[in-house]
């Protein structure tokens, strides 16, 4: 599965298939760039985690964001080239569009490991809401995400010191033979927030 790079079935029916599609785990498919696919039904979807796929950019696209209405779990983790959850579709460049996408049934969400991930949502015009999310784990990301009172989920800063703590550990394991020490160190600061 190293190799795949999109998901689709080879079809010519306008069906959708796997339309009863409840879960779906991606897991070490590092030349996956698109997850989403207009052939895959995602309207059942209950259960999304993707893990080690290096080169998603976007999890999903608006369009098919808009469709996840009975996602309730939702991990991402190990995608270093990820930089939106959300990406808008390329017929949407009209930025004067607002967009709101509702998880209304989304109760968790982990994002891990996502060192270029810069926000939820592409466009500054574009509102994720997620009013039954009860469980939220941000870690190893440069971003921190709030909820506000009203359900929505923000972008509420950056955290550029851990891109620093992060560039200085790598500066140091490159001048160090010792691994060791050094493994250590990359340890403990992999589990500070």
């Amino acid at each position: 599965m190293k190799e795949l790079m999109h998901l689709g079935i080879g079809n010519d029916n306008s069906e959708s298939v796997f339309p009863n599609l409840e879960i779906l785990k991606v897991y070490n498919c590092g030349r996956l760039k698109n997850l989403t696919s207009s052939a895959i039904s995602f309207h059942k979807l209950t259960t999304l985690h993707v893990a080690n796929c290096e080169g998603l950019k976007y999890l999903t696209t608006y369009s098919v964001a808009k469709c996840l209405h009975q996602l309730k779990s939702l991990e991402v983790e190990n995608c270093e080239s990820m930089i939106e959850i959300v990406a808008s579709n390329e017929d949407e460049e009209d930025s004067r569009n607002y967009y709101e996408i509702a998880f209304s049934c989304l109760e968790h969400l982990k994002l891990y490991y996502l060192p270029s991930l810069r926000g939820c949502c592409s466009s500054g015009n574009c509102t994720v809401r997620v009013p039954s999310l009860n469980s939220l784990i941000i870690k190893e990301c440069l971003i921190e995400l709030e909820i506000s009172p009203d359900g929505s989920l923000s972008q509420s800063g950056s955290r550029p010191e851990r891109q620093q703590v992060i560039e200085e550990v790598e500066e140091k394991e490159e001048e160090e033979d010792d691994g060791n020490e050094t493994g250590g160190m990359t340890q403990l600061i992999a589990h500070t927030n």
